[in-house]
């Protein structure tokens, strides 16, 4: 749409092992292969999910839908890598 495309999406998890757990699962219901890191965990190069909550997120509520939470969403333009 408008010539954009998702590069990626920052999901901000509270601690390493959230970050883990909701990679994996993402990873499983996607078929995205896992990849750890120092301060993230990846599912494939689609989702970011961080290991601890971005100081711009934590005061979001998860029953609350966020249309824009600063780095965490990354776009670029199409025909862009």
């Amino acid at each position: 749409m408008l010539g954009f495309s998702l590069a990626h999406v920052g999901i901000n998890c509270l601690d390493a092992q959230a970050s883990e757990r909701t990679a994996r699962t993402i990873c499983g219901l996607f078929g995205l292969p896992f990849r750890a890191g120092n301060s993230s965990n990846h599912a494939g190069t689609a989702v970011e999910c961080t290991k601890a909550p971005a100081p711009a997120s934590t005061d979001t509520s998860p029953s609350v839908p966020t249309v824009w939470s600063g780095p965490s969403i990354i776009w670029s333009a199409a025909g862009g890598d």
